[in-house]
C-alpha cells in the first residue's frame, strides 16, 4: 500500500470518529466539512480571466457536508464566500474558513474551477474534535497521541487488515487525547521523534 492510499484509507476512517466524539471535545471541538486542501500550480478556466486559484481540493470524505454539497476531488478554489483566493498558501485558506465558520457564516461558499469551467458550492460544517491526524513513517506498529495530535505509523497501517481494526487504533488514541494523557512527558517525547523523522506526514491543511 502506498503512502497516498494510506492516507486516504486513514482519513476515510478517521474524520467520522472525530464527528462522532465532539461532545467529548467540549475544548478542543471546532467545525468540519470533511476536506482537505493543498497546494497546487493554477489551473486555466473559460471566460478569459486567466487561472484560478493555487489550491486545489486534496480529499473529500464520501460521507460528511462537502461530498454532499458537490465538493469534488481535485477542484481547484477560485474565492471563498466571494473572496479570492488566488496566490494565497492552503493552510492560510484553511484558517480563513475556519475562522468564517467559527464565527458562524453559513453555509460556506466555494467558487471552484472544474474541468475548464466555475462551479459554485455550499457548505454545511458539523461539529468534530480539533485532532490533527497525520501518518508516520516507520515499520514499527504504533498510534500515538499528543494531546493535539494523533499519529498512526505506516506499520500498523499495514498491519491492520479491516477498517474496523484501524478505528479501533484510532478511536484509542483520540481517547487519549480526550483525557490529557499527553501530560506523559515520554509520550511527547515518542510523538516529536516520530514527526521529526518522518517523511509521511500528510501536507494536507484540513477543513
Amino acid at each position: 500500500m502506498s503512502p497516498a492510499s494510506m492516507l486516504v484509507r486513514l482519513h476515510d476512517v478517521a474524520f467520522p470518529l472525530l464527528v462522532a466524539a465532539a461532545d467529548w471535545c467540549s475544548v478542543d471541538r471546532e467545525p468540519t466539512y470533511g476536506f482537505l486542501l493543498k497546494d497546487q500550480e493554477p489551473l486555466q478556466i473559460q471566460g478569459g480571466e486567466g487561472a484560478g486559484s493555487s489550491v486545489s481540493v486534496a480529499y473529500v470524505h464520501p460521507r460528511l457536508p462537502a461530498a454532499s454539497a458537490g465538493l469534488r476531488l481535485a477542484d481547484q478554489l477560485i474565492s471563498v464566500n466571494e473572496r479570492t483566493v488566488r496566490g494565497i498558501r492552503a493552510e492560510e485558506v484553511s484558517q480563513w474558513i475556519r475562522r468564517m465558520t467559527i464565527a458562524r457564516i453559513q453555509p460556506l461558499q466555494l467558487e471552484v474551477a472544474r474541468g475548464g469551467s466555475r462551479q459554485i458550492v455550499h457548505l454545511w460544517a458539523v461539529p468534530a474534535c480539533q485532532f490533527s491526524v497525520q501518518l508516520l513513517e516507520s515499520n514499527q506498529i504504533n498510534g500515538i497521541a499528543d494531546g493535539k495530535h494523533v499519529g498512526v505509523t505506516a506499520g500498523a497501517m499495514r498491519f491492520v487488515r479491516s477498517d474496523d481494526e484501524l478505528a479501533w487504533l484510532l478511536a484509542h488514541e483520540i481517547a487519549h487525547n480526550l483525557l490529557n494523557h499527553s501530560q506523559n512527558v515520554r509520550l511527547h517525547a515518542m510523538l516529536n521523534a516520530f514527526l521529526g523523522a518522518t517523511t509521511g506526514a500528510s501536507p494536507e491543511a484540513s477543513v
